[in-house]
């Protein structure tokens, strides 16, 4: 399962768009610690909802969202394929 292609993606957005964390969780009321999993690849958003937060502050072209929104989705499928061969 890889969720550093993700991760990288979303930490380049928030480093582009200079948010720190702390002003993005207020933001979107998602923790800090959270989003900061999030960057570091550790843990990969459960709710869509949390992506479309995060992106509707950021200044992105379409592209830049869908690729973000796709390789989310990525990560999420192949998260349960890995959950389903192992269990």
């Amino acid at each position: 399962m890889n969720n550093k292609k993700f991760a990288s993606l979303l930490k380049k957005y928030i480093n582009n768009n200079q948010y720190t964390v702390v002003y993005l969780s207020k933001l979107t009321n998602i923790p800090r610690s959270t989003i900061q999993k999030y960057m570091s690849g550790n843990l990969l958003p459960t709710n869509y909802n949390n992506i479309e937060k995060i992106i509707s502050f950021f200044p992105l072209t379409a592209y830049e969202k869908n690729e973000l929104k796709n390789t989310y989705r990525l990560s999420k499928i192949q998260k349960n394929q890995y959950t389903k061969k192992n269990y």
